[in-house]
């Protein structure tokens, strides 16, 4: 009965280092891939069009970074939003 429960023991140890293996190469082929054909190609396809998808210019005679965000309050764009 020891040495039955001893061999599952290992038999599960196995399966797991096994799975967890596939999981690191899956993982791995599945975020390189996205990136390859999703992301890659976007940001080429902007660069070319001069596209800036993040504002990151240093200009030293600005005392902020933050956008301006509007202060008007308007009833009527509030009104039924759901």
């Amino acid at each position: 009965m020891i040495l039955a429960l001893q061999i599952f023991k290992g038999i599960k140890r196995l399966l797991s280092l096994v799975g967890e293996a596939f999981r690191l190469i899956i993982n791995t082929l599945l975020a390189g891939t996205t990136y390859i054909v999703g992301i890659g190609p976007v940001s080429i396809i902007g660069k070319l069009c001069g596209k800036e998808f993040m504002k990151m210019k240093l200009e030293p005679h600005t005392s902020t970074y933050w956008d301006k965000a509007e202060t008007s309050f308007i009833k009527s764009d509030y009104y039924r939003q759901f």
